[in-house]
């Protein structure tokens, strides 16, 4: 996993704008019912973005992180990827989902573009996908199925092909990428190393995506986390660059 059971995201930069919080289910075009937390935000006129949680489904630390959207003037939407083999509830810090991830892995995209489709029918103009790990690949590739204004990837695995053949990085080399992509990594993750991050970035540089790669110095695979303090200025950094994106339309510095 991620991160450890009791932990949660690190707050965000602007607080105060946070509306409410509500649980309900939406339904994906196969018909399947899934789970999904949603934030309002007061702000008027505001971007959403679709959270697409880690291996452990809707956590609590995911519905925080909503929240923590909400706060900072986003309309967010956390999701639940299990509901065709787990059901629709909501998961807990005791949830086993190691016999689940395979079989959400080729329905994810379809979960992502009803909280796409959810967020437009609210109102929002301009929508984003992001993701941790499991949901930061799930993020990486929107790009390729859903009308989104960008994608951002916490440390979602770029260059590994997921049980249909594809990757990250497959896709983007092939130009099949519609929106912008911000990617976050941690220098010392041994899971997505150096090589397999400049892979990425070339292959979105071929592709012709707009996009920013970045690596953050000595941090491990899950350094976004309020419990990890001795990377509090990576977290902030990424705040600001995911605000900034979502904000702006576009993953670079103005």
């Amino acid at each position: 996993m991620c991160h450890e059971p009791d932990d949660f995201p690190p707050p965000a930069p602007a607080q105060g704008m946070l509306a409410g919080l509500r649980r309900h289910t939406l339904t994906a075009e196969d018909g399947a019912e899934f789970a999904v937390t949603a934030a309002a935000t007061t702000r008027q006129g505001a971007p959403g973005i679709v959270i697409v949680p880690d291996v452990r489904g809707l956590h609590p630390f995911y519905e925080r992180l909503a929240e923590q959207y909400a706060q900072s003037g986003v309309e967010a939407l956390a999701l639940d990827q299990y509901a065709r083999s787990a059901g629709t509830a909501w998961r807990d810090v005791a949830f086993e989902y190691g016999e689940f991830v395979a079989a959400s892995s080729g329905t994810v995209q379809m979960d992502v573009r009803a909280a796409v489709a959810a967020l437009r029918a609210a109102g929002v103009g301009r929508v984003f996908v992001t993701g941790f790990c499991f949901g930061g690949r799930a993020a990486l590739m929107a790009p390729a199925e859903q009308e989104i204004d960008g994608a951002i990837g916490f440390y979602g695995w770029p260059v590994t092909p997921g049980f249909d053949g594809a990757s990250p990085e497959s896709l983007a080399r092939a130009g099949s990428l519609r929106a912008p992509v911000l990617a976050l990594f941690g220098e010392a993750d041994p899971g997505i190393p150096e090589p397999d991050r400049a892979r990425y970035a070339e292959a979105l540089a071929a592709g012709g995506v707009a996009h920013e790669v970045m690596t953050y110095d000595a941090a491990p695979h899950s350094f976004f986390d309020r419990a990890q303090t001795v990377h509090a200025a990576h977290c902030a950094d990424a705040w600001g660059r995911v605000l900034r994106f979502v904000e702006s339309g576009s993953p670079l510095r103005a």
